[in-house]
């Protein structure tokens, strides 16, 4: 039995230490399933931590998140030549182990998917983006309309004798509005809007903050195991929660704009053109409303 324990030890380490970093660059050793999650020092910016480990591995290493290997890049050059002259080479998305079947049913959205799918979803997405404006003057105009509205949102307040304000809030309606247009059509002015807005920044910011705890993308790799852990069992529900609540809304946004658009007409929005391109291409398509309403 003694021989049988030492045997498993040995195994885990051999692998942890030696066989899975094998082809990676060098780098902290990584704790087995967590990774060098807990070498982050979140009292202050995480990029001292990084700092410290190009000064130790140098220009290029590796570190670990649970089990997901991550190679960084502290060079200028080397960024260059390898991100921007062999961009195509380098532009795989993470997959974050059983997640994306457990949680969403399937390999959907743009942000945790790779190969084909993501490829074809990301040339029509910036295809749509030109379309709009984007780099280009009309943009621009766009823009400086949402600025219009953020300088009166200043004068109102003014006028009613807040001469110290919290700007964060306005900034945060402004970029959201100029975003929210892109996507579905419309901008946060109204206050029904601005409070549906506030509501689902709070569910954003919320949910980032769980996304960076250490055990988050140990659940998120092994979501059948986490609900029975209690150390991660709250997390895992909170980072599910916060999904649901962001997925609805945005079924809610496509709903809407099935109800009111015009099969002939010209799209105004991200979803517009979306459910257009699903009506060209079929049903056999990957464009589906659980691909456009999932992030």
């Amino acid at each position: 039995m003694f021989f049988i324990i030492v045997l498993f030890i040995f195994i885990v380490l051999f692998y942890n230490y030696f066989w899975k970093r094998r082809n990676f660059p060098p780098g902290p050793p990584p704790l087995p399933l967590l990774g060098n999650v807990l070498e982050f020092d979140h009292q202050e910016a995480d990029y001292k931590t990084f700092k410290k480990w190009k000064e130790k591995y140098g220009d290029i290493y590796t570190f670990w998140a649970s089990e997901k290997p991550f190679v960084v890049l502290c060079d200028y050059q080397l960024l260059q030549d390898t991100l921007v002259k062999d961009g195509e080479t380098y532009s795989g998305r993470i997959c974050v182990g059983e997640f994306n079947p457990h949680v969403r049913g399937g390999e959907f959205g743009v942000v945790f998917i790779d190969g084909d799918l993501w490829k074809e979803h990301r040339r029509f997405a910036i295809q749509v983006f030109r379309n709009f404006g984007m780099g280009k003057n009309v943009m621009e105009e766009k823009i400086q309309l949402e600025l219009g509205y953020f300088f009166e949102d200043i004068e109102t307040s003014l006028s009613q004798g807040e001469n110290i304000q919290n700007l964060i809030p306005k900034i945060e309606i402004t970029v959201a509005s100029i975003i929210n247009q892109l996507l579905f059509g419309f901008a946060y002015h109204e206050k029904a809007e601005v409070e549906k807005f506030t509501k689902i920044k709070e569910t954003i910011n919320k949910h980032m903050q769980i996304a960076t705890y250490p055990g988050t993308l140990f659940a998120m790799h092994y979501p059948k195991i986490a609900p029975y852990l209690p150390i991660l069992k709250d997390r895992y529900y909170g980072f599910i929660n916060g999904y649901k609540i962001i997925t609805e809304y945005c079924k809610e946004q496509i709903a809407a704009h099935k109800a009111k658009r015009s099969t002939d007409a010209e799209p105004n929005d991200y979803v517009d053109a979306y459910l257009r391109e699903a009506k060209l291409k079929g049903k056999d398509s990957t464009f589906t409303e659980v691909q456009v309403s999932t992030f």
